[in-house]
């Protein structure tokens, strides 16, 4: 395996963390860092919790050490699609009229995410409403495909698609 850790699976990345071969703060700052790299270039991120995520890195590593129950993904972090409620934080769902609509709880689906222990470190691009084949929107622009410029990365998951290959 790379030492580059935003490039483990999770899988491998849930079992070296509970077994202390890396941090989870290691696994988060490795995300937030290639995230800074690439972002700009292709905004497959629409925000980033940098703090929130580091402080949760820093509460799973003490839970790794303190011998608590781990989830199956304890201290991974995740991406989060800007159509998924996340306690908090805006679910835009690539929309303008949506930037302040902060969300009261979250997603059952995240919540899952949560309780097995991931670490939210942002949200992904979509495309306004998530109803088309291609992430544009006016809220936060397109997300590029890293491969070809000219093809689209996809719909409604395109800035997650991105975000996973780079």
């Amino acid at each position: 395996m790379t030492n580059a850790l935003w490039r483990w699976n999770a899988l491998d990345l849930a079992r070296a963390i509970r077994n202390g071969e890396v941090s989870s703060r290691e696994a988060v700052q490795s995300c937030l860092d290639r995230a800074d790299a690439v972002n700009a270039a292709f905004n497959p991120l629409t925000e980033t919790y940098a703090e929130q995520a580091l402080r949760a890195a820093d509460a799973a590593d003490a839970a790794v050490r303190g011998k608590q129950a781990l989830g199956a993904l304890h201290g991974v972090p995740v991406t989060i699609k800007a159509n998924a409620d996340l306690a908090g934080t805006a679910t835009t769902n690539g929309v303008t009229d949506y930037r302040d609509l902060i969300a009261q709880e979250s997603n059952p689906a995240v919540d899952n995410w949560l309780r097995a222990g991931a670490i939210a470190i942002g949200r992904t691009n979509v495309p306004a409403f998530s109803w088309r084949w291609f992430s544009d929107n006016d809220l936060h622009g397109r997300t590029v495909n890293p491969f070809d410029v000219a093809r689209t990365p996809g719909g409604s998951s395109g800035g997650a698609a991105v975000a996973a290959a780079l």
